[in-house]
C-alpha cells in the first residue's frame, strides 16, 4: 500500500518540475527577445547619430573657412521600450567611440567606431533633452595645422 501514494507523490512531483522547467524557459526566452529588440532600437539610433556626426565632420573638413562649426538638432526618440537612455561621444585613443545604453540596464549596449581620424569627441546626451545637438569645429592654429572637435550638447 505504500507505493502507491509514494508513486502518486513522484508522479506529482516531476509533472509539477516539468510546468516550472518550461516556465523558466519561456521567461528566459521572453527576457531575451525584449532585450533583442531593445538592443536593436538602440542600434537605429546609432546609425542616426553616427550618420549624423559623420557628415559634420566631412562638411567641416571640405569647409573653405579656416574657423567653422556646424550644428545640427538631433532628432532623438524620448525613450527606448520604456527605458531612458544616453548618447555619449568618447575618445578611445584616436578614435572616437560613439557608446549607447539604457539607463536601468547599461549593460544593453551598442558601440561603434566613428570612421573619423584626427577628431576630439566629448559630450552626452540623455534620453528626453530638449535640445540635444552636435557641434563640429575646426580651429586654425598659430603653426597653420587644425584641431577639430566633435561634441555632443543638450
Amino acid at each position: 500500500m505504500p507505493a502507491e501514494p509514494l508513486s502518486h507523490l513522484m508522479h506529482t512531483l516531476t509533472i509539477f518540475i516539468v510546468f516550472i522547467s518550461i516556465l523558466a524557459v519561456f521567461q528566459a526566452y521572453a527576457l531575451y527577445s525584449y532585450t533583442d529588440a531593445l538592443k536593436h532600437q538602440l542600434a537605429d539610433i546609432e546609425g542616426y547619430v553616427s550618420s549624423v556626426a559623420t557628415d559634420l565632420v566631412i562638411l567641416v573638413t571640405r569647409s573653405k573657412f579656416e574657423n567653422i562649426t556646424l550644428t545640427k538638432t538631433l532628432n532623438l526618440p524620448e525613450s527606448v521600450g520604456m527605458y531612458g537612455y544616453t548618447v555619449k561621444l568618447e575618445n578611445r585613443g584616436e578614435d572616437c567611440v560613439l557608446v549607447i545604453y539604457l539607463d536601468a540596464r547599461p549593460s544593453v549596449k551598442v558601440e561603434s567606431i566613428l570612421p573619423v581620424k584626427n577628431v576630439t569627441c566629448s559630450g552626452v546626451v540623455y534620453s528626453g533633452s530638449r535640445n540635444p545637438r552636435i557641434c563640429c569645429s575646426r580651429v586654425l592654429n598659430a603653426d597653420g595645422s587644425y584641431n577639430m572637435t566633435l561634441k555632443l550638447e543638450g
